[in-house]
């Protein structure tokens, strides 16, 4: 039996979050390490689960994958049995690192709102699920450009903010209707090529390309 969690320990300390988020979302900026450790957002990523499919056959035996916002990496890490995929991942919260990395990922603290630590043309696939959401909607110009910037010419990247509140009208502070996302993916460079997801989320993730030079 699968016994890996399938909720988001967060969600019960919501009374919490408001407390927190207006001690660190000052003048329209939030501290996201501050905020998200303070209020212990461990997430297991179980939405990713339902992206895993279309995002393994995007990738080939020994690819590199990184994954941004990876939280425990509890699905994700799959893909190291499935196709022996190198995987990387970033995420601003301290347990969530130290889980990435006992599950096998090669982990760093990092916010995604920040460059990424990594040279151009560096992956074959970039993902991001229920993550862009969650940054300040002037930060995601520059968190798809470094996703772009970080991609191999002619390989893809599998993302899927959500598109409606959180529901505690707190944390999901850029709520956009996918044709945006699908916009601002496209002013970084980006081709779109479909969207993706199974079950409930059936539609809600973008594969986008890095056309080649």
């Amino acid at each position: 039996m699968d016994k890996r969690p399938t909720s988001n320990p967060a969600t019960d300390n919501i009374s919490r979050w408001g407390e927190s988020l207006a001690k660190y979302y000052v003048d329209g900026e939030l501290d996201y390490d501050k905020f998200y450790n303070e209020i212990n957002y461990v997430s297991p990523g179980i939405h990713f689960k339902s992206y895993y499919g279309d995002c393994l056959r995007l990738v080939d035996e020994g690819d590199s994958w990184l994954d941004a916002g990876c939280g425990t990496g509890s699905y994700i890490r799959d893909a190291i049995t499935d196709k022996g995929i190198n995987l990387f991942g970033m995420d601003v919260v301290d347990r969530s690192v130290e889980a990435a990395i006992e599950n096998g990922i090669s982990c760093i603290k990092h916010s995604v709102s920040d460059p990424f630590p990594y040279e151009d043309d560096t992956f074959d696939l970039v993902t991001s699920t229920d993550v862009l959401e969650h940054l300040c909607t002037h930060h995601v110009h520059d968190a798809l450009s470094e996703i772009y910037r970080v991609i191999k010419p002619s390989k893809h990247a599998m993302l899927a903010p959500h598109t409606t509140p959180d529901r505690s009208g707190l944390i999901h502070l850029t709520v956009k209707p996918v044709e945006w996302w699908i916009e601002q993916c496209e002013k970084v460079g980006f081709s779109f090529i479909r969207k993706c997801g199974t079950g409930q989320w059936f539609g809600k993730g973008l594969v986008l390309k890095k056309e080649a030079r």
